[in-house]
């Protein structure tokens, strides 16, 4: 979800800020990033100071960032939140899988993380209808 409901309002962005598609994609490349790092970074840290207070930190972050990028009066500012908003996502991703593995082993493990890989699959079905949705309108 942190690129499909996004990315049929790239040619919107686009032209909202005057930029080159190719501008406007590093925005996606900035969020990849970030959830790249946050999933190593607030991951690890979840190691040490916990799971809940790591998580909430990574929704926080993923939600302030998110109205910064809504509300973001230039590309570089968006691409700077949608950094942000990745690093916030990858905690997420991270612990998502880190509580499965404390709280279950062997089959039952596999079956959480399946059902974890199937709503992530069912996201990236319907978020690209929401955000085509979201950006006619």
């Amino acid at each position: 979800m942190l690129t499909d409901l996004y990315l049929p309002g790239l040619p919107g962005m686009a032209e909202q800020f005057a930029a080159s598609p190719t501008l406007v994609q590093l925005t996606i490349t900035a969020a990849l990033a970030g959830a790249a790092m946050g999933q190593v970074v607030l991951g690890t840290l979840s190691d040490r100071f916990g799971r809940r207070p790591i998580l909430i930190l990574g929704y926080c972050i993923a939600v302030f960032s998110g109205l910064m990028a809504a509300l973001a009066p230039t590309l570089p500012l968006l691409i700077a939140a949608r950094l942000a908003q990745g690093i916030g996502v990858g905690a997420g991703l991270a612990v998502a899988r880190a509580i499965v593995n404390d709280v279950a082993v062997g089959p039952r493990a596999t079956q959480w993380l399946g059902t974890i890989a199937v709503f992530t699959g069912l996201g990236g079905l319907v978020a690209p209808l929401v955000g085509g949705w979201l950006s006619t309108e």
